[in-house]
């Protein structure tokens, strides 16, 4: 942790936060992945949950930890041929022959794809790794033109966000 930034403050709660979140983030991630999982619940690869682990390894300067996560998923996504939100940590790279290929990407009904381009997004803005991403470029831009929009040209959710669950369970017949 030692490249990454330091805070001074005479706030021991806040300095205790954010030190104990760099541990947190590395904790959590996957030795041979690279993909940062929660502990409990639900466990894998989930593109729209690696939000905030990427936020953070940019944030604190650990910027390859950041694109490991986004490897992680392109590779994912070649290796099955499609955009989802869960991927088992442990697949095998070594099977993917299309490289470069992107044609055959299945992109869901859902703005899955979109926030696969906006993480690259936020890891270009913090590292200006122009290299990088101009060699995913062929990949973004897949993902960008097959996105599919509904009505008023909205994208739909995939169904699988955790801060809707409890708006999914509701019974509206129940409120007074």
């Amino acid at each position: 942790l030692r490249p990454t930034p330091k805070l001074n403050t005479n706030h021991r709660k806040v300095m205790d936060l954010f030190h104990d979140w760099k541990v947190l983030m590395l904790t959590m991630r996957d030795a041979d992945s690279g993909i940062v999982s929660p502990m409990v619940t639900r466990r894998g690869a989930m593109i729209r949950e690696s939000t905030g682990p990427i936020l953070t390894f940019l944030r604190y300067n650990m910027w390859e930890e950041a694109r490991g996560i986004l490897e992680y998923f392109h590779n994912a996504i070649l290796l099955t041929g499609e955009i989802r939100e869960y991927f088992p940590m442990d697949l095998d790279f070594a099977g993917i022959t299309n490289a470069n290929d992107y044609s055959a990407i299945k992109v869901p009904d859902s703005d899955l794809a979109s926030w696969v381009v906006l993480q690259h997004f936020w890891y270009f803005r913090a590292t200006l790794d122009a290299k990088y991403i101009k060699t995913r470029q062929p990949f973004l831009l897949h993902l960008l033109q097959k996105q599919k929009r509904g009505k008023g040209t909205l994208m739909r959710f995939s169904g699988h966000e955790n801060f809707m669950r409890s708006v999914f369970d509701l019974d509206i017949n129940a409120m007074s």
